[in-house]
């Protein structure tokens, strides 16, 4: 797995609970190596693991428990198609202009730039290898 933030990542179908432990303030993932978060997410990432267990219990007996973090209603991994299908009718129904996933990645990374979080913690939340390639792209 990839040092990525779990909930921006683009390959979200992939990430296993049982790889990623949420610690008061980071994640730590399977190879040992934490990232910093800001409280926002693990906060949204303990209530989404919160609603995914509702969902499993009114889903008992067809809900497919393979420890995917992002997952259908029944848990199975989640169809890109689907994905993208529901990003485009969350735009329609904001009346905002549709938008593909990687644009709305470039959106979050300058919104926080915006309000002056560290460059450092952007490039963490966004997997750059370096600070030079956050602050060359935003």
């Amino acid at each position: 797995m990839q040092n990525r933030n779990p909930l921006f990542c683009s390959h979200i179908e992939g990430i296993f609970y049982n790889r990623l432990q949420i610690l008061s303030h980071c994640l730590q993932y399977q190879n040992g190596n934490y990232r910093m978060y800001q409280g926002l997410i693990l906060d949204e990432l303990l209530l989404h693991k919160s609603q995914q267990d509702e969902e499993k219990e009114l889903a008992e007996g067809i809900f497919n428990d393979i420890g995917l973090v992002f997952c259908s209603t029944i848990g199975t991994p989640i169809d890109p198609r689907s994905l993208i299908r529901n990003l485009h009718n969350i735009c329609k129904n904001s009346g905002i202009k549709r938008i593909n996933v990687h644009a709305l990645r470039h959106t979050y990374a300058t919104r926080l730039l915006e309000a002056n979080q560290h460059p450092k913690v952007v490039q963490e939340l966004l997997g750059h290898s370096n600070i030079s390639m956050t602050l060359d792209i935003y």
